[in-house]
């Protein structure tokens, strides 16, 4: 289904914006190489972030971009008074004439680093930049449709004159911080039925084997649990289906880099299930200011009847609605996740934000949106018939 995106209004959004004196923010597109220089400028971007996002930070977005992006991507860099106020890394193509925020399967979540200070002379300058540089339209892809960058570029698109156009929208599965009207204990997140089954596994295992939850931090801690993960993920259907970490040597490499770099700043931990010592499910979790991301997890098959992936979601679950310093989880899964859908009652929409610059191109949108569309559904009816 294609849906019209109506503007919002600006004035809800955080943060003063320049006033008449202030030199406009500015595009500039550089290559890839250039990320070691910005990198302390994108650093502290990240930090003042107005939607975190921890796939846009150098120290994950470097090994990824070398391995996963062929070549083909670029830094789209917003300056304003020397300082750095947007950044997304952007891929062109040529039919139609379009430049995307580059996502990938690991890295679903393709919000730009916007500085919250001046949110909308930033994102305004961003697209501004891009069109200027030849493109007929914009794709802000794996996107929070009702997210406060989604809604600066809508406030953009009706400020310009340009259309704005969702494709590929689902519902996936968020938590969020308690709150007036928010669930304030993990009781309240899923169903008795399902609560109740989840701890009668969890205490007939217990009679037989000695459980024990524990998180690895820091760099030495990390790799070691992050080998016990890609011997658990091989171990399972990802391993049959040809999928795992393991079974691509530059894939592997890729995400050790990545892991290991963002557990250096503390931005990543592996919680871990022992049963007898024996590693029964490992969860990769990463961090970007208040968002922490659920990123992979793996569990052994024999000890499939405990459910030990969802034990462990469970706890985490807890830990993070007891975090006062984290505001929001998006485990940037496809919509029906079993693993979070059936223990977090929350949605919000995500999708592809399409903006078009003129009516000819706003046509070529269309077409594009109901091929992306067409392939979303498609996708989820393979799961489906896989389930």
């Amino acid at each position: 289904m294609i849906h019209s995106a109506p503007a919002e209004d600006p004035s809800l959004l955080t943060g003063p914006i320049r006033d008449e004196t202030t030199p406009p923010a500015r595009l500039a597109l550089v290559a890839l190489d250039a990320l070691p220089v910005l990198e302390s400028a994108v650093v502290a971007l990240a930090q003042r972030a107005l939607e975190p996002n921890p796939f846009m930070v150098p120290a994950f977005l470097a090994p990824a971009a070398s391995v996963l992006g062929g070549g083909q991507v670029e830094l789209a860099c917003v300056w304003s008074e020397g300082r750095l106020v947007a950044f997304a890394p952007v891929m062109r193509a040529r039919w139609p004439n379009r430049f995307s925020v580059w996502t990938h399967e690991f890295a679903p979540l393709g919000a730009p680093l916007v500085d919250r200070t001046a949110p909308e002379a930033a994102v305004s300058a961003l697209c501004e930049g891009l069109f200027g540089a030849g493109a007929s339209l914009l794709f802000f892809n794996e996107l929070p449709l009702d997210g406060p960058v989604a809604m600066l570029v809508r406030a953009a698109a009706a400020r310009h004159g340009w259309r704005s156009i969702e494709a590929g929208v689902q519902q996936r599965a968020v938590l969020t911080a308690p709150e007036p009207g928010r669930p304030a204990s993990v009781d309240q997140l899923a169903s008795a039925k399902h609560r109740k089954e989840l701890r009668r596994q969890l205490r007939r295992f217990a009679e037989r084997h000695q459980i024990v939850f524990e998180t690895a931090r820091g760099d030495a801690e990390v790799a070691a649990a992050l080998d016990r993960f890609v011997i658990l993920e091989a171990s399972g259907w990802k391993g049959r289906r040809g999928t795992a970490l393991a079974q691509d040597p530059a894939e592997l490499e890729f995400a050790r880099r990545a892991i290991l770099g963002l557990a250096r700043t503390g931005d990543a931990e592996i919680d871990l299930m022992r049963a007898e010592g024996r590693v029964v499910a490992a969860l990769v979790r990463l961090r970007a200011g208040r968002l922490s991301v659920p990123w992979k997890i793996a569990y052994d098959e024999r000890s499939a009847h405990v459910s030990p992936g969802k034990q462990l979601m469970w706890r985490a679950t807890e830990d993070w609605l007891a975090d006062a310093s984290i505001a929001r989880v998006d485990p940037v899964c496809e919509e029906g996740n079993p693993l979070v859908s059936q223990l977090w009652r929350e949605r919000e929409r995500y999708g592809t934000l399409i903006v078009a610059g003129g009516a000819i191109d706003h046509a070529a949108a269309s077409i594009v949106a109901r091929s992306i569309d067409a392939r979303q559904h498609l996708k989820q009816r393979l799961r489906r018939l896989r389930a």
